[in-house]
């Protein structure tokens, strides 16, 4: 997790790359800053998982009073290597009885529960600032990616765009990928009044935005012994003991 050891230090320099970014229009490296804050939200989230676990594993074992702030770790691996230590010397206490359960054990235990408990009040407020610049970064991107698209389409929205396609060609277009994506992009570059290379970048962005998803469905359940392929592959599938089976897919326009 890149943002445990310095998250302060970490935020300020992931906000002044999204705010560079977003004044170079530069969409690329927003959407993937997007995509590294995203998998940083599930570490986190991970992480608190772990916790969580822990401490229903503790909740029966432990007893007393206890440390009312646990240690905070500064490296990510110390952390890690405390959370694999800790599993295994839970595992070996909760196989006894409370009754067996040595006075050095429970101290263990109200210890380390103390340190759970720190480690997640500290994840807690970790993810709401992660959130707080993933929302900053997403907001960025939809704006960079509604003047991409009136760039593109002399002035037309995201949602305009979608909505024309949609009225062409209703929700579901069953034309495969290729003689689909090209009726489309015939359509854009007609409807628009737009180059070909324009309407490519439009039908592109539909793509990215997940206005327009294209969709795979197997033509039955078992699968052994076909070889699916495309229009462009069936030919050369001839071998003895297969049986050619066109991947049937469809795009959805969900404008």
């Amino acid at each position: 997790m890149k943002s445990f050891n310095d998250l302060e230090k970490w935020l300020e320099k992931k906000d002044k790359k999204i705010t560079l970014y977003h004044d170079k229009k530069d969409r690329e490296s927003l959407q993937e800053t997007l995509e590294k804050l995203d998998a940083e939200k599930n570490s986190i989230m991970e992480e608190l998982h772990s916790l969580e676990l822990l401490i229903d594993m503790v909740s029966g074992l432990q007893k007393g009073d206890m440390d009312t702030q646990g240690k905070k770790f500064e490296d990510f691996n110390e952390y890690k290597r405390w959370i694999k230590e800790l599993k295994k010397s839970l595992k070996e206490i909760s196989i006894k009885s409370r009754n067996d359960i040595t006075p050095e054990e429970m101290e263990f235990l109200n210890r380390e529960t103390s340190k759970i408990l720190t480690e997640r009040e500290r994840l807690e407020k970790h993810l709401k600032e992660i959130e707080k610049i993933y929302a900053k970064t997403k907001v960025l991107l939809i704006d960079l990616n509604e003047t991409y698209c009136r760039d593109l389409s002399s002035g037309h929205s995201i949602s305009a765009v979608g909505e024309a396609l949609k009225e062409k060609f209703g929700i579901k277009l069953e034309e495969g990928y290729s003689v689909g994506r090209w009726q489309m992009i015939k359509f854009l570059e007609k409807h628009f009044k737009i180059k070909r290379r324009e309407a490519v970048r439009l039908l592109d962005l539909l793509k990215d935005t997940k206005v327009i998803v294209y969709t795979v469905e197997f033509p039955n359940d078992n699968i052994n012994g076909i070889n699916f392929y495309t229009p462009y592959m069936g030919e050369f599938m001839d071998e003895v003991g297969i049986v050619d089976e066109p991947v049937l897919g469809y795009w959805v326009i969900d404008a």
